[in-house]
């Protein structure tokens, strides 16, 4: 970075994280001229030259209020000189914004825009490696049934005089920042990761030189963020958490809750190279990841089951909650329309709904004898508390008693809500070899995730299926 002589100041951070869609303009010119940010979303650059006399100064600055031809001379003003190559963002009236690689830190500003002359298309920028660290980061996180983890550098507790210099969160923060010494094209870095608090934490990182001396995050950081689309509250929830893909530090960067992320290389000079963007998403055809046996494992993957059809719950049957499971929530709500099969609570700022969705007569524990029994659905969404995007679900079947009624609480049914998994809202039964299961999934309409069966001892797993996998390609 080129700073005329005279005073140093430090800018501070204003590090936002991540979230929403990204489009892509194709060209620096058709930007609009954001009030808030530099071009956001965009991801192409456009190569240019700085034009004028030799070795003729120009200034960067940070606001385009600033009078374009302001004295060169101000103490601390980042500066370009003719002939400098640098990336063309976009451009607003008569200015440009550009970007600026030098040997060890990136520089950014508004520049006249007379004195920038295109010398290329636009691209976007991408490490060379690019499609080998897309790669290598999706074989890792579809290891282990696609639940391997990228791993994190090993890091230790910041140096509090170090974060208050750098204007960093600081105690009592709900986790102290951290810091990790990284190689990146040779050079030594430190990236601190810090809780920047609030009620919805977010989790942030900022590049330093490796004696922890300089300030190398870009003040674009947040402009660059392949989640900014310059909408309001585009970063909240979202974290970002320092990772090592083929041995080269990268940025993973997720919303709260969300199934898809971006991965940027911390290049040498403490930019984040937006690379890749991954997605977890269905498996063409599920593989199987425990079995209890094979043979009913395999004939619900070939679909040889006898899916059995219930129901809506009759007139006279009804839906009720009681014991531990009432305890948790309060007192419930009826729904409009759905007053006896359907219970709904207010909890942590959402709504928790309870309700029998299906019923009829079927042997659910395997005696020999069919009962009444039903599907009941739990859900849990809408919260407004923290990041908003607290939700969980689970569906499963109960017994209805001589009343006609459905309650998980009761102690015949404890035992089913209490072992069957979470986070799959869908449960279906189903037949094969003369006897009955219960099959989870995360959606009506998609395929099995887990197989249970129940008998006299109380619930027990069957079979369980990989419904989902990572693509992580480069960004285009």
């Amino acid at each position: 970075m080129r700073i005329l002589s005279g005073f140093v100041s430090v800018p501070l951070i204003a590090l936002f994280a991540l979230s929403s869609i990204w489009p892509l303009p194709s060209k620096a010119e058709e930007a609009e001229c954001n009030p808030n940010w530099i071009a956001p979303g965009q991801r192409t650059v456009t190569p240019a030259r700085i034009t004028g006399e030799s070795k003729e100064h120009l200034v960067l600055h940070i606001n385009r209020d600033t009078p374009l031809h302001k004295d060169t001379s101000t103490p601390g003003a980042d500066y370009l000189i003719s002939g400098d190559p640098v990336d063309l963002v976009t451009t607003c009236g008569d200015y440009s914004y550009v970007r600026f690689h030098g040997q060890k830190q990136v520089s950014t500003g508004w520049v006249d825009k007379a004195r920038v002359k295109v010398e290329g298309d636009p691209y976007v920028p991408l490490p060379p490696n690019a499609n080998a660290l897309c790669q290598a980061a999706e074989d890792v996180l579809n290891s282990d049934h696609a639940h391997g983890k990228l791993p994190n550098p090993p890091s230790e507790e910041l140096d509090p005089e170090v974060g208050r210099r750098f204007d960093l969160p600081g105690q009592p923060a709900a986790a102290t920042p951290q810091v990790a010494h990284v190689i990146s094209g040779g050079r030594s870095l430190a990236v601190v990761t810090a809780d920047w608090g609030g009620t919805c934490h977010a989790f942030e990182t900022t590049v330093l030189s490796g004696d922890m001396t300089s300030l190398l995050t870009p003040k674009d950081k947040a402009d660059r963020d392949p989640y900014n689309t310059g909408e309001e509250h585009w970063g909240f929830g979202n974290d970002e958490t320092l990772v090592s893909v083929l041995g080269q530090p990268m940025i993973m960067t997720a919303a709260e809750g969300s199934t898809s992320f971006y991965l940027s290389l911390v290049d040498r000079n403490g930019d984040l190279v937006a690379t890749c963007h991954g997605e977890l998403v269905a498996q063409r055809e599920r593989s199987i990841i425990a079995s209890h046996d094979d043979a009913v494992c395999h004939a619900m993957l070939a679909g040889r089951q006898e899916h059995l059809n219930l129901g809506k719950p009759s007139p006279k049957e009804s839906f009720s909650l009681s014991g531990r499971l009432k305890e948790n929530f309060g007192n419930p709500s009826r729904g409009e329309g759905d007053e006896a099969t359907q219970l709904r609570f207010f909890f942590l700022g959402g709504t928790v709904t309870y309700s029998l969705d299906q019923t009829g007569d079927v042997d659910l524990n395997n005696s020999g004898h069919a009962q009444r029994v039903g599907i009941v659905s739990y859900k849990f969404g809408d919260s407004q508390a923290g990041c908003g995007t607290a939700k969980d679900s689970q569906s499963f079947p109960v017994y209805i008693d001589a009343h006609g009624v459905g309650d998980p609480g009761a102690p015949a049914n404890q035992d089913i809500g209490d072992k069957l998994p979470q986070g799959l809202g869908n449960a279906k039964l189903s037949k094969y070899a003369g006897r009955t299961y219960v099959e989870l999934s995360d959606g009506p309409d998609n395929p099995s995730a887990e197989v249970w069966q129940i008998n006299a001892h109380g619930p027990s797993q069957v079979c369980a299926f990989q419904t989902t996998r990572y693509v992580v390609s480069p960004i285009n």
